[in-house]
């Protein structure tokens, strides 16, 4: 069993342990050790009483949380949700994001490793403890120059449940190279040794979410109607998100600007003028995935833009969305 295995089962099951036996052994000792100690040396007995029935207190704690994790375990909020899994053959000069499907994120840790056959690559070992079982897994390989995004690609992982939340289950993903972006090869180890078949995902789409967080539902939005609840985003917000160093936010703030309709327009015009590179790739990749009704409104000036020669960083990401809905087509 690898030694990261061997250390996540040794943290769960000690975890496990002061939880389940916390109070068992305070009580022991009020109850069998403090109590007679107490009556012994003080000889009083409203003092030993006391601490006897705290003893027994906490005994009878332990006796219902005990009943309860056996047969109510889903009346402990205090549940915890383990996942370990790990990247490897990631070339030098990307890193790796990893997030989920929930709102309340957890506690993450991501680790950079050379890899141990190719000093060109490096390995990114992760570990994801939450409150709530995630349905899937958002994995991001990032280039590490802001001003490039090639070879930038999403990825959405499906989860199991019954058996990826195992604490001797390993979650693994090798990068496969590709032409414009890199695949992703990803399968499941116990103790070291392969389980099931392995698949090979594609990256997303610029119009795929893949691995959302779910949508929350307030009092707020059954006392009111929709259009009061929310309030329309302003260029502001969109440029902050844009230019966000973590890709699922910048991969959605593209998605929802395309979804604006006329005020879309107004903002994409805004950002291609600007210097930024990413609200200018920003910008064309929402006018990539638009309607074609709306992006024939913006054809002109997008058309204009990309002809005042566009850097050359910016010219491959337009080229590498190739397609009838392509920002290719407006350039």
């Amino acid at each position: 069993m690898p030694a990261g295995d061997i250390d996540v089962k040794l943290l769960t099951e000690a975890a496990d342990l002061i939880v389940k036996y916390g109070f068992l052994g305070v009580g022991l000792v009020l109850t069998f050790a403090i109590a007679p100690f107490v009556n012994k040396v003080w000889q009083s007995k409203n003092l030993t009483l006391t601490i006897a029935c705290f003893g027994v207190a906490f005994i009878a704690t332990w006796g219902v949380l005990d009943i309860v994790q056996r047969y109510f375990p889903n009346l402990i909020s205090s549940k915890r949700v383990l996942l370990y899994g790990v990247v490897l053959k990631i070339p030098n000069g990307y890193q790796v994001q990893v997030g989920s499907d929930l709102r309340i994120a957890g506690s993450a840790y991501l680790k950079r490793e050379n890899d141990v056959d190719n000093r060109e690559l490096s390995n990114f070992p992760f570990l994801l403890l939450t409150s709530q079982s995630p349905n899937c897994l958002a994995l991001g390989i990032i280039n590490n120059n802001p001003k490039d995004d090639s070879g930038t690609s999403a990825f959405k992982i499906a989860l199991r449940s019954e058996v990826d939340f195992k604490s001797d289950v390993a979650l693994v993903a090798q990068v496969q190279p590709n032409e414009k972006q890199f695949k992703l090869k990803v399968w499941r180890e116990v103790g070291g040794q392969t389980v099931g078949n392995a698949v090979l995902l594609e990256p997303l789409g610029d119009n795929d979410s893949g691995c959302a967080v779910g949508p929350s539902v307030g009092v707020l939005d059954w006392l009111m109607p929709t259009a009061f609840a929310q309030s329309p985003k302003s260029a502001q917000d969109f440029s902050v998100r844009l230019n966000s160093d973590d890709l699922v936010t910048r991969r959605n703030a593209r998605i929802e600007l395309s979804k604006q309709g006329q005020p879309a327009l107004d903002m994409t015009r805004q950002f291609l003028n600007s210097d930024n590179y990413r609200l200018q790739l920003g910008a064309l990749v929402a006018l990539s995935i638009m309607t074609v009704d709306d992006r024939k409104n913006c054809r002109r000036t997008c058309l204009q833009k990309c002809t005042n020669s566009p850097p050359t960083a910016m010219r491959r990401s337009a080229k590498r969305r190739a397609g009838s809905r392509s920002v290719v087509n407006l350039c």
